[in-house]
């Protein structure tokens, strides 16, 4: 099942949620779900990839918990399209999980170094009208990451409250709520 959060973000419901952000170039897929519900994840990219007329572009991982990156080793492989995660969690990516969250071993493409802050739009050669944030959050895991795109908080595995300014929805692996 596939909703449309705001005019240029969707999600998209299997056993977690996957989020896309349409950017002028493509789409920015966050997370993975833990792998065991493909079928619906890429059911739901050509959905909407069909429909926006424009093809992922790139897959964030905010941790390297299952529920968020055991199924990117296979969409990265079956969208070509490159991984990023922060430097902390990359290793743990690489090498497939850890006893508790393992999964097939993911190629990171990028990793996000020891800045508290950093916009995507610096890193890649993007053509977003809007900055895509990538901030260290350090939860649920040591060097897991919040993405922010405009008043969008993506915080992975990671349960948010209290944040009330400039946040109209906080959205992880698990649901996606308003922020009133």
């Amino acid at each position: 099942m596939i909703s449309k959060l705001l005019s240029n973000t969707y999600v998209i419901r299997g056993n977690f949620l996957v989020y896309l952000i349409e950017i002028d170039d493509g789409l920015v897929v966050i997370d993975a779900s833990d792998g065991s519900d493909l079928s619906i994840v890429i059911d739901g990219i050509y959905e909407i990839s069909e429909k926006i007329s424009k093809k992922p572009k790139l897959l964030i991982l905010t941790s390297y918990l299952r529920e968020v990156a055991g199924g990117a080793n296979f969409l990265s492989r079956f969208f070509s399209i490159p991984v990023i995660s922060s430097k902390e969690i990359a290793p743990v990516l690489r090498k497939g999980g850890n006893p508790e969250n393992s999964y097939e071993p993911i190629n990171i493409s990028i990793e996000v170094k020891n800045k508290s802050k950093v916009f995507l739009n610096d890193i890649l050669d993007l053509n977003c009208s809007s900055l895509i944030e990538i901030i260290k959050s350090n939860t649920p895991v040591i060097g897991s990451i919040f993405i922010k795109y405009n008043s969008l908080l993506f915080t992975g595995s990671s349960g948010v409250s209290g944040l009330k300014n400039k946040i109209s929805y906080i959205c992880n692996a698990y649901n996606f709520e308003k922020v009133s």
